[in-house]
């Protein structure tokens, strides 16, 4: 039976009070990291839509996050980009593959459509490519933002998995969650040490026997 305050509920206790600091840099960590692993990337789009990368760019302008379809239609936030873009150039496509997702317009975050819009190019073309970038509001269908400009085929916009995890690794929460979990292996080690160079050795009748 564990009596109150032996060793064991001391040792409970202290255990518990050392795992309140490293769950509150755990959080911290995981809100520092979650941005970096999900930043808009051109896998969210259709590999088939031109402009992808201007997209990937303009969703990061937003503090665009992935969402559920809006009220409005695909097909209708289609036609509404292309005339939205027709009144800006001629000469551009919009693509019917449009993009959920949630953005920050006019300070406040609303759904909408991303929709990507380019020139026809022969297959295998290297030339930098005329595209554009068609924000459609999600449940009234009117044009948030029109964006023109060119844009390198060649570019690529994926998920830098090798400076994402460079960033969480050197990231303030990470550094401090494995500097205290450093001194808690050490601290934890350094008892066990010192408990068992404490611990009484029993010396057998035989060998009392001979010192006596």
């Amino acid at each position: 039976m564990t009596l109150r305050g032996s060793p064991q509920r001391r040792w409970r206790r202290a255990l518990w009070i050392a795992l309140l600091p490293a769950a509150a840099l755990l959080v911290w960590l995981t809100a520092a990291a979650l941005p970096i692993w999900t930043l808009p990337q051109s896998d969210w789009l259709d590999p088939a839509v031109p402009g992808r990368c201007a997209a990937v760019a303009a969703l990061r302008a937003r503090t665009a996050q992935r969402a559920s379809p809006p009220p409005l239609p695909e097909g209708e936030g289609a036609a509404a980009a292309q005339a939205a873009l027709d009144g800006v150039v001629a000469g551009l496509r919009v693509h019917p593959s449009g993009l959920a997702a949630q953005g920050v317009f006019d300070g406040a975050a609303r759904p909408a459509w991303l929709f990507t819009a380019g020139e026809t190019l022969q297959d295998g073309s290297a030339a930098p490519a005329f595209v554009g970038i068609i924000w459609i509001d999600g449940e009234s269908g009117a044009p948030l933002d029109v964006i023109v400009g060119v844009e390198d085929p060649a570019a690529v916009c994926a998920l830098n998995l090798r400076r994402a995890a460079r960033d969480t690794l050197f990231s303030p929460p990470f550094l401090l969650l494995s500097g205290y979990t450093g001194i808690c292996i050490v601290y934890l080690a350094a008892r066990w040490l010192l408990r068992r160079g404490r611990r009484p050795r029993f010396v057998g009748k035989d060998a009392l026997e001979r010192t006596a």
